[in-house]
C-alpha cells in the first residue's frame, strides 16, 4: 500500500492504519462505490464470493483455530476469511469482507472480550456471511447479473433459493452428491454425469495452483435444476 501511494518506507502507511480512528465499514463503502464507477457493467458485471486463510502463529487473533489449509497444504492455526470481489470486462476487485468467527470464538465470553469482539458479532456460517454481503451488494445495486461461488456455498439449498428469490443468475459448484431433478425424476449429480457424452465436457483452465494449473470439465447442466 506504501508503495502504491508513493513511499518508500512503510511505517507512515502503518502509523495512520494502527493509530487513526476510522471506520472501516464506511472505508468498504467507498470502495464500492469507486469500483462501481470504473469497473461497473450492467450487463457483465459479477459478484464472485471465496473464502480464504491466514496463518497464524499464535492463539489470540480473533477467530483463529487449527485447521487444515490449502495456503501451507496442512493442519495449521489460521483465520479464515468470505470475500466478495465484484469482476467486468473493466477489471476486479475485492467489494467486501468478513471474519469467520467458529464456535470455540462465538461462544466463548472471555476469549471474545479479552479479543475485544463486538457484543453484536455472533456465529455465522460462511453461507450466511456471503448472504450479508451480497445483499449489501444488491442494496446498494452494484450492478451484477450473475452470482459465482464454490460448492462450500452452492452446497447450501437456502442460500441457491435465495439468490433466485433476488432475481440473480448463479454458478455454484456443488457436491457429487447433490440431488438435482431432470426430467421429472431426481437424481444425483454423478448419476447424470455419466451419462453425458465425451463431447458434451469442455475443459477450462482456473489458472495455477500450488500443483499446476488446474483444469476443470464443464457440462451442460442447463436442463438440471438442483434441490
Amino acid at each position: 500500500m506504501a508503495e502504491a501511494i508513493g513511499e518508500t518506507q512503510p511505517r507512515g502507511t502503518q502509523r495512520i492504519l494502527n493509530g487513526s480512528c476510522w471506520d472501516a465499514d464506511a472505508v468498504r463503502d467507498d470502495l464500492r462505490e469507486y469500483v462501481v464507477e470504473h469497473l461497473g457493467a450492467k450487463d457483465s458485471g459479477i459478484l464472485i464470493v471465496d473464502e480464504s486463510c491466514f496463518l497464524k502463529k499464535g492463539e489470540n487473533s480473533v477467530g483463529v483455530r487449527g485447521r487444515y489449509t490449502g495456503t501451507a497444504g496442512k493442519r495449521e492455526n489460521c483465520q479464515i476469511g468470505v470475500f466478495v470481489a465484484y469482476v467486468s470486462e473493466k477489471g476486479s476487485a475485492l467489494v467486501d469482507r468478513g471474519l469467520y468467527l467458529p464456535h470455540e470464538w462465538a461462544d466463548a465470553p472471555q476469549r471474545r472480550a479479552e479479543a475485544g469482539v463486538p457484543e453484536k458479532v455472533r456465529f455465522a456460517t460462511k453461507g450466511q456471511l456471503a448472504k450479508l454481503m451480497l445483499r449489501r451488494a444488491f442494496e446498494a445495486e452494484v450492478p451484477a447479473k450473475w452470482v459465482l461461488a464454490d460448492s462450500i456455498y452452492g452446497a447450501d439449498s437456502k442460500f441457491r433459493t435465495w439468490l433466485e428469490g433476488c432475481g440473480k443468475y448463479y454458478v455454484l459448484a456443488v457436491h457429487k452428491t447433490t440431488g438435482v431433478w431432470h426430467a421429472g425424476r431426481r437424481y444425483q449429480v454423478r448419476t447424470l454425469s455419466k451419462g453425458l457424452n465425451e463431447d458434451c465436457w469442455n475443459r477450462a483452465s482456473a489458472g495455477e495452483g500450488s500443483k499446476g494449473e488446474r483444469l476443470y470439465a464443464i457440462g451442460p447442466a442447463s436442463n438440471w435444476r438442483t434441490g
